[in-house]
């Protein structure tokens, strides 16, 4: 299994660390399976953090 372990990152005051898991075969820089860990305060916050991730996933806004 391949994983990628990026760097923690601040989000509103929140602490996100997100870990790739299990790239897609014979793709490049797209993956099937993502776990992320954060620590959070409120369902709000979990929401952004979720959308954050959406973002370095699919390479930033388009």
């Amino acid at each position: 299994m391949f994983m990628v372990f990026l760097p923690q990152v601040d989000l509103l005051d929140c602490q996100c660390e997100v870990v790739r898991v299990s790239p897609c075969a014979g793709s490049v820089g797209e993956f099937y399976d993502v776990a992320v860990k954060f620590i959070v305060l409120d369902d709000e916050d979990r929401h952004k953090i979720i959308r954050y991730v959406q973002v370095i996933i699919n390479g930033g806004p388009n």
